[in-house]
């Protein structure tokens, strides 16, 4: 039957704060109140404002209620204050809270989970065993195949099969099957032991045999390398000795091919030597000639250079003499259009006239033509 007993009895109300509707309530009829006193004040106010007492008591009055306001609004900013530092205090206090139920909660699961843990190195150990043991029937030791290992290696396997012990305590439930398993991998590895032991003696004996053999093999290659040596000194001897033959006949050549092609040489460089003087005969003259045409051709090039500087200033000073008089015309035009409209004004033609040219030179302040 499950125990219904509790471990504590807690009143969750002496924690709660007050009802924010509640509290809503009460804030605003604090300030209806304030603002009926207010309204009521301002009703029964007498306002002048033909004199300054009066219009000084109006400001007054306004000034009061904003200080008024400014001390609600003050409150209120106390009261926002207040509830961030219970806030603050709650969360802090339920952090401490939370922690301490956590470590009273461990502390009651203690027992439960020093066994859980006991069980699961139980199951761990076993399960570490029953696989070490399938490796090695499925011919595998630490990723070295049993085939590769040798008698003693297997020996010593076998060895520490049996010393080990499957006890309950250590092994839990599967102690027995576990011991079954490690009398079959012991059987297994004594069977594997004596085939390594019967291959390891059968391959000495064959390396035996190789070795002899061997030993035959090498002493037939050095007889057979020496007769060959001295068939290679003989042929040697005998090229070497053509060879000689053939340098002597290839220098007997050479000298004489190279006695042909300094004479060749000697003729060739004379016609060369002829060649090349004639060619800066050649070439002398015809530099002098394209100095020649070069120096006529500079003379004529600057005559044209001057004839066209001549003419570019000319035209220059026919463009500025048409541009003087054009703009001489304008402000003629713009001057005369002026005078018109001065005397239109009824001043005379003299007074225009000298109106316009104090413009025109600046004379009058603030005044301008635009040409």
């Amino acid at each position: 039957m499950e125990d219904q007993t509790e471990i504590a009895v807690i009143d969750t109300k002496q924690f709660n704060l007050p009802e924010p509707t509640v509290f809503k309530e009460q804030m605003e009829g604090a300030f209806a109140k304030m603002y009926e006193k207010i309204d009521a004040d301002l009703a029964s106010r007498v306002v002048d404002l033909t004199t300054d007492k009066g219009r000084k008591q109006i400001a007054s009055d306004a000034r009061k209620i904003s200080t008024l306001k400014v001390r609600m609004v003050e409150k209120a900013g106390e009261l926002v204050a207040d509830q961030k530092a219970i806030i603050e205090t709650v969360t802090k206090t339920r952090q401490a809270m939370e922690a301490e139920f956590d470590k009273r909660r461990d502390a009651a699961r203690a027992p439960l989970t020093k066994w859980e843990e006991t069980v699961k190195q139980i199951e761990d150990r076993a399960k570490s065993e029953r696989n070490f043991m399938l490796t090695i029937r499925a011919q595998s030791v630490d990723g070295v195949l049993v085939a590769d290992m040798t008698g003693k290696q297997l020996e010593a396997l076998q060895d520490a099969r049996l010393e080990m012990v499957f006890s309950e305590s250590l092994y839990g439930d599967a102690a027995s099957d576990l011991a079954a398993l490690n009398r079959s991998t012991i059987e297994f590895l004594g069977a594997a032991a004596i085939a390594a032991f019967k291959a390891e003696d059968e391959a000495k004996e064959l390396e035996e045999l190789r070795a002899m053999r061997a030993e035959k093999l090498e002493q037939d290659a050095r007889a057979e390398a020496e007769r060959i040596a001295a068939q290679e000194a003989a042929a040697l001897a005998e090229r070497q000795e053509a060879e000689r033959i053939a340098a002597e006949k290839a220098e007997a050549e050479r000298k004489a091919a190279e006695e042909k092609r300094i004479k060749e040489q000697a003729e060739a460089d004379a016609k060369a030597r002829v060649e090349a003087a004639q060619e800066a005969a050649r070439v002398a003259v015809a530099k002098a000639e394209a100095d020649a045409a070069a120096l006529v051709k500079k003379a004529a090039d600057d005559r044209a250079a001057q004839d066209k500087a001549e003419a570019d200033r000319i035209a220059a000073e026919a463009a500025e003499n048409k541009r003087r008089e054009e703009d001489q015309n304008h402000r003629r035009t713009i001057n005369q259009a002026a005078v018109a409209s001065l005397s239109a004004l009824g001043l005379s033609e003299d007074h225009c006239k000298a109106v316009v040219v104090a413009i025109a030179k600046g004379q009058i302040s603030h005044v301008s033509i635009k040409y």
